[in-house]
């Protein structure tokens, strides 16, 4: 890991080539939240394309118009979404119509570490 950083709504690890996210329990992660942490990865990767990993440990919603009027503005490569839950995995399904780019959800770090890394590369 090469940095971490805190937020009032959850929290991120960056690595060499993506971000691993953490929200918080009964957020709403929209436009806002969503442009902080992405402001702060553009200034980690500078100017690299990176992958953003949301491991969904806590129960939240995020507002799928994000993925249409934030995610364009800033270079990321590809979303991997980690959930154990049949509920996180059908939301999740439902994000990726909104994001026209890799997008893939998984159920074991390892897994979407591996993929991100390999998309990015």
């Amino acid at each position: 890991m090469i940095d971490e950083a805190n937020f009032s709504f959850g929290k991120i690890q960056i690595f060499d080539d993506f971000v691993i996210s953490e929200i918080n329990e009964g957020v709403t992660v929209d436009i806002k939240e969503l442009r902080e942490i992405l402001n702060y990865c553009e200034n980690k990767f500078d100017g690299r394309p990176y992958g953003y990993i949301s491991k969904r440990v806590h129960s939240y919603s995020v507002n799928p118009i994000v993925y249409m009027k934030v995610v364009p503005e800033f270079r990321l490569g590809a979303i991997a979404i980690v959930t154990q839950s049949k509920n996180g995995h059908i939301n999740a399904q439902i994000e990726s119509h909104f994001y026209t780019g890799p997008f893939k959800v998984f159920q074991a770090d390892q897994d979407a570490k591996s993929w991100i890394k390999s998309t990015i590369n």
